[in-house]
């Protein structure tokens, strides 16, 4: 078993459901990479993903980090350029066998590719790098080619590669 730890982000009742009975949190998401339950690679990015919830969601008045280990065998990796041209291969098949437009959101593409090629038997997680505008790299890194401001990110599509769910965060807001 290959595993990393993810970090995912909610409001508190979907958190206990997850921590107490493996609910999964699925979000039918189409500008990532589609339908899963999403984690980041490390808490600092759940934390920036729980501000931006809190500030889009005022209402909501308690919120949770929770982690998991995620097995990644089965991992569709969107930071290899080899699986992502695999990827577009088979997304250019698709539009030709079925006269479809080619531009859609890639989490619409994601989604329509694991239906239509049964992709569920092959991968059960998907790993990209999101990019957030307005944040800038720590000064130790200046003058470098290595960037800090694109975030790894995995859509886990299938519950039964996540393991050992627990509570990281807990925060209440008045």
């Amino acid at each position: 078993m290959i595993c990393i730890i993810g970090f995912h982000c909610n409001d508190g009742a979907r958190c206990r459901d997850f921590l107490r009975d493996s609910k999964m949190i699925f979000s039918d998401d189409t500008e990532y990479m589609g339908y899963g339950m999403y984690f980041w690679d490390n808490e600092s990015n759940a934390k920036f993903w729980l501000s931006e919830k809190k500030r889009k969601q005022p209402e909501i008045t308690e919120w949770f980090i929770v982690s998991a280990l995620i097995n990644i065998i089965y991992l569709l990796d969107l930071t290899d350029i080899d699986e992502s041209k695999k990827i577009d291969k088979l997304w250019q098949k698709y539009c030709a066998l079925t006269r479809t437009k080619k531009y859609f959101p890639i989490g619409k593409k994601v989604n329509i590719l694991f239906e239509f090629f049964n992709l569920d038997q092959e991968y059960k997680v998907i790993r990209a790098n999101a990019s957030y505008k307005n944040i800038s790299n720590p000064s130790i890194l200046e003058g470098t080619f290595i960037k800090n401001i694109s975030r790894a990110i995995y859509c886990v599509r299938d519950k039964s590669v996540v393991y050992r769910t627990r509570l990281e965060l807990e925060e209440k807001v008045c």
